[in-house]
């Protein structure tokens, strides 16, 4: 166990921001936030998870939220999700451009099924203001030592 500042870690393995989506699936072809690979992955056994970046507002960044993709569209959406990522020398570039379903939704959908995640919310805004409502927005939704933001 970690203990930052009371909030507990059970070791110091933090996931990136958007790695594994939102922690938690919502929909049949839109696994755990837009993220394939938390579908295979134990999340329980990181430290914690970090959301991937959440604003006020939806975003279709340079990805797309869309979660009603149809079997025979599946490679237009492969398609999509490869041009957001560009292979270099040291691994992988992440282009999403916060690609993301606005802080509000993301307490709505997920924030109560993943209870038993330590998750660090991810906060991205457009200016000083915006960060202040992001804050009032987790601070009203989460309680103190329950998230990170």
């Amino acid at each position: 166990m970690l203990d930052l500042n009371g909030v507990r870690l059970r070791n110091r393995v933090v996931t990136s921001s958007s790695l594994l989506g939102y922690g938690a699936p919502r929909g049949r072809f839109a696994l755990y936030g837009l993220s394939p690979f938390a579908q295979w992955v134990n999340l329980e056994r990181f430290g914690a998870v970090t959301t991937r970046t959440l604003t006020l507002e939806p975003r279709d960044g340079h990805f797309t939220l869309r979660e009603d993709w149809r079997l025979r569209e599946l490679p237009e959406m492969f398609t999509r999700y490869e041009q957001a990522l560009i292979k270099v020398d040291a691994g992988w570039l992440n282009a999403f451009g916060w690609c993301n379903i606005g802080i509000r939704a993301y307490f709505r959908d997920y924030f109560r099924k993943t209870a038993n995640l330590n998750r660090i919310v991810s906060i991205g805004g457009f200016s000083a203001e915006e960060f202040r409502e992001l804050v009032d927005v987790v601070n009203a939704e989460a309680e103190p030592g329950e998230i990170a933001a």
